[in-house]
């Protein structure tokens, strides 16, 4: 945020749907199918792809996520972890990944739409547009050189829940 309030930059958010069923698994997993859809008995079927609650699906999400934005040119940064940076010649996007939200930072909203394209062409998103809620962290840009960020809706929220409003 910091970067992207100092810059003036788009912060563009993106939601991966089912992001757990693209981790592609490194060990042989076996499930028998629930009784209400199951057609031969005592059958057991071996996962290819990782399924919502399984210990490894965020392990092998995350590496599935990582290896295809290596693929579309972002790189790792070293000392933030969840962030990546793509190189280009005018401009260095940012890529902030939290299990399955992104935000992506780039200088224009032309730029950041064509980036949102890339993973696009590999999982099935949704495009939010200009990054409002991230994390239950309202986002706001009164102006471009300054963004606010609040929990008021969180806040509120958990003083109902606890009779304290």
């Amino acid at each position: 945020m910091t970067i992207a309030c100092v810059k003036r930059l788009v912060i563009h958010q993106v939601d991966v749907k089912s992001a757990f069923l693209y981790g592609e698994l490194d060990e042989d997993i076996y499930i028998t199918m629930p009784k209400a859809i199951e057609t031969d008995p005592g059958n057991s079927y071996k996962l290819r792809k990782s399924l919502y609650g399984l210990k490894q699906a965020p392990k092998a999400w995350f590496e599935k996520v990582t290896s295809d934005l290596e693929s579309i040119g972002f790189r790792s940064a070293q000392t933030v972890e969840g962030l990546s940076i793509r190189k280009e010649d005018k401009s260095t996007p940012h890529l902030v990944l939290y299990v399955d939200d992104m935000l992506i930072s780039t200088e224009e909203e032309d730029e950041a739409r064509e980036i949102v394209s890339l993973p696009q062409k590999i999982y099935e998103i949704k495009d939010l547009g200009e990054a409002e809620y991230f994390l239950g962290i309202k986002i706001s840009r009164p102006q471009k050189n300054r963004i606010e960020l609040s929990q008021t809706k969180y806040i509120k929220e958990l003083l109902e829940r606890f009779g304290m409003q």
